[in-house]
């Protein structure tokens, strides 16, 4: 029924994981166990509850998501997407019409012939999505060297905006350096008083 392609944007350009040698898919006789790029069209109806003989006459419109969870070291999960599959008609099928006019070459108009061509079929939606992950070194030191010099220049933005935009500035200027007393004679004091204490002893 069908073949999909899916390639990550970080791999190499020319690097996919399906390939198409023939156009023909191979189906291997048990697939139940195997994941696989190809499907049966009875088994891709019946994953989403249909049978192909109750939609042979009305039609029907069947949305198909291809998910990929790609390890990139791995690459476990590249290959074959995971299918998850649903029927969006309401049991009123996909068909269209299409009319053509045949006129008769007596040129009477009641003898002209309108003929109705009813079109009906199975309609499949493809929506590929996938998700690509692992682990970089180089990806890792540059969002740590950003991150370290973003320390630095948030302090100076902070600063920056507190005392110069916003209301209450003025405050802030005041309060962000206080002067106090200065208590060295103090410290000086308790320190020759612990010396004489411990000649005393």
């Amino acid at each position: 029924l069908s073949r999909c392609d899916f390639q990550f944007p970080v791999l190499a350009k020319n690097q996919s994981f399906t390939s198409f040698d023939n156009n023909v898919p191979v189906f291997d006789e048990d697939e139940s166990e195997l994941e696989t790029d190809a499907w049966r069209l009875q088994d891709f109806l019946l994953s989403c509850g249909v049978k192909l003989q109750n939609i042979v006459e009305t039609g029907a419109v069947i949305i198909a998501r291809l998910e990929w969870n790609c390890d990139l070291e791995t690459m476990q999960g590249c290959r074959f997407p995971d299918i998850h599959t649903k029927r969006l008609d309401s049991g009123s099928g996909f068909s269209y019409d299409y009319p053509k006019y045949l006129k008769s070459s007596s040129m009477d108009i009641s003898q002209d012939v309108r003929l109705l061509f009813r079109y009906s079929g199975i309609r499949i939606l493809i929506v590929p999505e996938g998700h690509a992950f692992g682990f970089s070194l180089q990806q890792t030191m540059l969002q740590l060297s950003s991150a370290l010099a973003l320390l630095s220049v948030a302090a100076i933005i902070t600063d920056f905006l507190m005392m110069a935009i916003l209301p209450e500035r003025r405050h802030y200027t005041n309060y962000k350096q206080v002067d106090t007393p200065d208590f060295s004679d103090v410290r000086d004091l308790l320190a020759s008083t612990a010396n004489r204490s411990k000649v005393t002893v």
